[in-house]
Protein backbone atom coordinates (compact mmCIF):
# COMPACT_ATOMS: atom_id res chain seq x y z
CA UNK A 1 0.00 0.00 0.00
CA UNK A 2 1.32 3.41 -0.94
CA UNK A 3 1.95 6.15 1.67
CA UNK A 4 -0.91 8.20 0.13
CA UNK A 5 -3.41 5.34 0.51
CA UNK A 6 -2.34 4.82 4.12
CA UNK A 7 -2.92 8.50 4.86
CA UNK A 8 -6.40 8.50 3.34
CA UNK A 9 -7.34 5.39 5.35
CA UNK A 10 -6.17 7.04 8.58
CA UNK A 11 -8.18 10.20 7.88
CA UNK A 12 -11.34 8.15 7.23
CA UNK A 13 -10.76 6.31 10.48
CA UNK A 14 -10.41 9.54 12.44
CA UNK A 15 -13.64 10.96 10.95
CA UNK A 16 -15.54 7.77 11.81
CA UNK A 17 -14.20 7.86 15.38
CA UNK A 18 -15.24 11.50 15.85
CA UNK A 19 -18.76 10.81 14.51
CA UNK A 20 -19.12 7.83 16.84
CA UNK A 21 -18.03 9.85 19.85
CA UNK A 22 -20.50 12.63 18.96
CA UNK A 23 -23.46 10.23 18.76
CA UNK A 24 -22.43 8.61 22.04
CA UNK A 25 -22.23 12.03 23.74
CA UNK A 26 -25.69 13.08 22.50
CA UNK A 27 -27.28 9.87 23.77
CA UNK A 28 -25.44 10.15 27.09
CA UNK A 29 -26.80 13.62 27.90
CA UNK A 30 -30.29 12.89 26.62
CA UNK A 31 -30.33 15.38 23.76
CA UNK A 32 -32.84 14.42 21.08
CA UNK A 33 -33.80 16.15 17.86
CA UNK A 34 -36.67 18.63 18.21
CA UNK A 35 -39.72 17.46 16.30
CA UNK A 36 -41.04 19.91 13.77
CA UNK A 37 -44.39 21.53 14.45
CA UNK A 38 -47.18 19.76 12.62
CA UNK A 39 -48.56 23.17 11.69
CA UNK A 40 -46.86 25.72 9.44
CA UNK A 41 -46.04 29.23 10.64
CA UNK A 42 -47.96 31.36 8.16
CA UNK A 43 -47.48 35.10 7.90
CA UNK A 44 -50.42 36.82 9.63
CA UNK A 45 -52.58 39.23 7.71
CA UNK A 46 -52.84 42.76 9.10
CA UNK A 47 -56.26 43.62 10.58
CA UNK A 48 -58.57 45.70 8.43
CA UNK A 49 -59.90 49.07 9.59
CA UNK A 50 -63.26 47.54 10.44
CA UNK A 51 -61.55 44.85 12.50
CA UNK A 52 -59.65 47.48 14.45
CA UNK A 53 -62.94 49.16 15.37
CA UNK A 54 -64.52 45.86 16.41
CA UNK A 55 -61.48 44.93 18.47
CA UNK A 56 -61.48 48.33 20.19
CA UNK A 57 -65.14 48.25 21.15
CA UNK A 58 -64.81 44.63 22.31
CA UNK A 59 -62.20 45.61 24.87
CA UNK A 60 -64.79 47.73 26.69
CA UNK A 61 -67.51 45.10 27.13
CA UNK A 62 -68.40 45.03 30.82
CA UNK A 63 -67.55 48.68 31.49
CA UNK A 64 -70.16 50.62 33.45
CA UNK A 65 -72.51 53.27 32.08
CA UNK A 66 -71.53 56.86 32.93
CA UNK A 67 -73.51 59.65 31.31
CA UNK A 68 -71.36 62.05 29.28
CA UNK A 69 -68.20 59.93 29.62
CA UNK A 70 -65.84 58.78 26.86
CA UNK A 71 -64.06 56.25 29.10
CA UNK A 72 -61.89 54.47 29.68
CA UNK A 73 -63.71 53.04 32.73
CA UNK A 74 -67.21 54.27 31.94
CA UNK A 75 -69.16 55.37 28.88
CA UNK A 76 -72.42 56.68 27.58
CA UNK A 77 -73.49 55.45 24.14
CA UNK A 78 -71.89 58.16 21.99
CA UNK A 79 -68.81 58.21 24.21
CA UNK A 80 -68.26 54.50 23.53
CA UNK A 81 -68.55 55.02 19.77
CA UNK A 82 -66.12 57.93 19.87
CA UNK A 83 -63.60 56.11 22.09
CA UNK A 84 -63.66 52.96 19.94
CA UNK A 85 -62.94 54.82 16.71
CA UNK A 86 -60.28 56.89 18.45
CA UNK A 87 -58.51 53.78 19.74
CA UNK A 88 -58.69 52.30 16.23
CA UNK A 89 -57.05 55.55 14.96
CA UNK A 90 -60.06 56.19 12.75
CA UNK A 91 -61.95 58.90 14.62
CA UNK A 92 -61.89 61.23 11.60
CA UNK A 93 -64.07 58.71 9.75
CA UNK A 94 -66.97 59.61 12.05
CA UNK A 95 -66.23 63.35 12.25
CA UNK A 96 -64.80 63.33 15.76
CA UNK A 97 -66.84 63.52 18.94
CA UNK A 98 -70.61 64.01 18.75
CA UNK A 99 -73.82 63.13 20.53
CA UNK A 100 -75.91 60.15 19.45
CA UNK A 101 -78.39 62.43 17.70
CA UNK A 102 -75.52 64.45 16.24
CA UNK A 103 -73.98 61.36 14.63
CA UNK A 104 -77.35 60.41 13.14
CA UNK A 105 -77.99 63.86 11.70
CA UNK A 106 -74.44 64.20 10.34
CA UNK A 107 -74.52 60.89 8.47
CA UNK A 108 -78.03 61.63 7.27
CA UNK A 109 -76.79 64.85 5.67
CA UNK A 110 -74.00 62.86 4.01
CA UNK A 111 -76.48 60.35 2.60
CA UNK A 112 -74.92 57.46 4.51
CA UNK A 113 -77.98 56.06 6.25
CA UNK A 114 -78.77 52.45 5.30
CA UNK A 115 -80.70 49.37 6.35
CA UNK A 116 -77.92 47.02 5.18
CA UNK A 117 -75.10 46.91 7.73
CA UNK A 118 -71.40 46.21 7.42
CA UNK A 119 -69.06 45.45 10.28
CA UNK A 120 -67.85 48.69 11.85
CA UNK A 121 -70.95 50.74 10.95
CA UNK A 122 -72.72 52.79 13.62
CA UNK A 123 -76.15 51.52 14.70
CA UNK A 124 -78.88 54.03 15.51
CA UNK A 125 -82.00 53.46 17.61
CA UNK A 126 -84.91 55.78 18.31
CA UNK A 127 -83.86 58.29 15.60
CA UNK A 128 -80.66 59.20 17.39
CA UNK A 129 -81.68 58.44 20.94
CA UNK A 130 -79.08 55.69 21.20
CA UNK A 131 -76.05 54.49 19.17
CA UNK A 132 -73.67 51.56 19.12
CA UNK A 133 -71.30 49.73 16.75
CA UNK A 134 -72.30 46.86 14.49
CA UNK A 135 -70.04 43.80 15.01
CA UNK A 136 -71.65 41.30 12.64
CA UNK A 137 -74.16 38.44 12.82
CA UNK A 138 -77.02 40.82 13.63
CA UNK A 139 -75.36 42.07 16.81
CA UNK A 140 -73.99 45.33 18.13
CA UNK A 141 -72.01 46.59 21.11
CA UNK A 142 -73.42 49.62 22.90
CA UNK A 143 -73.34 51.34 26.29
CA UNK A 144 -76.64 50.53 28.00
CA UNK A 145 -77.75 51.68 31.43
CA UNK A 146 -76.68 48.24 32.65
CA UNK A 147 -73.20 48.69 31.14
CA UNK A 148 -71.43 48.03 27.85
CA UNK A 149 -72.85 44.87 26.32
CA UNK A 150 -72.97 42.88 23.12
CA UNK A 151 -76.57 42.29 22.08
CA UNK A 152 -78.83 41.70 19.11
CA UNK A 153 -79.55 44.87 17.16
CA UNK A 154 -83.31 44.43 17.47
CA UNK A 155 -83.35 43.14 21.06
CA UNK A 156 -83.59 46.52 22.80
CA UNK A 157 -86.84 47.99 24.11
CA UNK A 158 -86.35 51.03 21.87
CA UNK A 159 -86.99 50.90 18.11
CA UNK A 160 -84.16 50.29 15.67
CA UNK A 161 -83.74 53.14 13.16
CA UNK A 162 -80.88 52.50 10.73
CA UNK A 163 -77.16 51.94 10.22
CA UNK A 164 -74.71 54.75 9.50
CA UNK A 165 -72.27 53.65 6.81
CA UNK A 166 -68.74 54.48 7.96
CA UNK A 167 -66.10 54.68 5.24
CA UNK A 168 -63.83 51.83 6.31
CA UNK A 169 -61.64 49.30 4.57
CA UNK A 170 -63.09 45.92 5.39
CA UNK A 171 -61.56 43.26 3.13
CA UNK A 172 -60.85 39.76 4.38
CA UNK A 173 -61.30 39.36 8.10
CA UNK A 174 -58.81 37.79 10.49
CA UNK A 175 -59.97 39.33 13.75
CA UNK A 176 -61.83 37.24 16.32
CA UNK A 177 -65.57 37.59 16.65
CA UNK A 178 -66.95 39.32 19.72
CA UNK A 179 -68.41 36.50 21.69
CA UNK A 180 -71.04 36.50 24.40
CA UNK A 181 -69.77 36.33 27.95
CA UNK A 182 -70.51 32.60 28.23
CA UNK A 183 -68.66 31.71 25.02
CA UNK A 184 -65.35 29.85 25.10
CA UNK A 185 -62.66 32.26 23.91
CA UNK A 186 -59.23 31.03 22.80
CA UNK A 187 -56.11 33.03 21.96
CA UNK A 188 -53.53 32.10 19.32
CA UNK A 189 -50.17 31.20 20.92
CA UNK A 190 -48.35 31.48 17.59
CA UNK A 191 -49.21 32.47 14.05
CA UNK A 192 -52.22 30.28 13.54
CA UNK A 193 -53.64 28.76 10.33
CA UNK A 194 -57.43 28.50 10.15
CA UNK A 195 -58.22 25.40 8.11
CA UNK A 196 -61.22 24.25 6.13
CA UNK A 197 -61.35 20.88 7.89
CA UNK A 198 -59.98 19.52 11.21
CA UNK A 199 -56.66 18.10 10.02
CA UNK A 200 -53.16 19.42 9.32
CA UNK A 201 -53.41 18.66 5.59
CA UNK A 202 -56.62 20.64 5.04
CA UNK A 203 -56.62 23.85 3.01
CA UNK A 204 -55.67 27.00 4.96
CA UNK A 205 -58.48 29.53 4.63
CA UNK A 206 -56.52 32.34 6.31
CA UNK A 207 -54.07 32.87 9.16
CA UNK A 208 -54.34 34.68 12.49
CA UNK A 209 -51.55 36.57 14.17
CA UNK A 210 -50.19 35.63 17.59
CA UNK A 211 -52.54 36.89 20.29
CA UNK A 212 -55.65 36.86 18.08
CA UNK A 213 -58.84 35.76 19.81
CA UNK A 214 -61.54 33.46 18.48
CA UNK A 215 -64.88 32.09 19.66
CA UNK A 216 -65.07 28.29 19.92
CA UNK A 217 -68.15 26.70 18.39
CA UNK A 218 -67.25 23.02 18.56
CA UNK A 219 -64.50 20.62 19.69
CA UNK A 220 -63.37 17.47 17.90
CA UNK A 221 -60.81 14.93 19.13
CA UNK A 222 -59.24 12.81 16.40
CA UNK A 223 -58.10 9.19 16.69
CA UNK A 224 -54.48 10.36 16.89
CA UNK A 225 -55.34 12.24 20.09
CA UNK A 226 -55.11 15.74 18.59
CA UNK A 227 -57.90 18.14 19.47
CA UNK A 228 -59.31 20.54 16.87
CA UNK A 229 -61.56 23.52 17.49
CA UNK A 230 -64.17 24.92 15.14
CA UNK A 231 -63.97 28.69 15.61
CA UNK A 232 -65.72 31.79 14.36
CA UNK A 233 -63.94 34.97 13.25
CA UNK A 234 -64.96 38.62 13.22
CA UNK A 235 -66.81 38.50 9.92
CA UNK A 236 -68.71 35.37 10.89
CA UNK A 237 -66.41 33.08 8.89
CA UNK A 238 -65.81 29.65 10.42
CA UNK A 239 -62.87 27.29 10.30
CA UNK A 240 -60.79 24.76 12.25
CA UNK A 241 -57.64 25.31 14.35
CA UNK A 242 -55.35 23.00 16.31
CA UNK A 243 -56.17 23.49 20.00
CA UNK A 244 -52.51 22.91 20.96
CA UNK A 245 -51.62 26.16 19.21
CA UNK A 246 -54.13 28.16 21.29
CA UNK A 247 -54.61 29.03 24.94
CA UNK A 248 -57.68 29.81 27.01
Amino acid sequence: MTPGAVGRRRRRGVRALVAGLLVTSILAIGVVPVAAEDEPDPKPARPTQAERVVEAVSSHIGARYVWGSTGPKGFDCSGLVYRSFKEARLVKRIGGFNTARGYYQRFKRLGRVTKKPQVGDIVVWNKGGHVGIYVGNGKAVSALLSGVKRHKVKALNIPFTAYLRVDLKRGASTAPILADKDADIRVARVRLPVRKNPNADAKVKRSLGKGSRMAVLRTRERKDGKVWLKVQLGNGEKGWVNKRLTKG
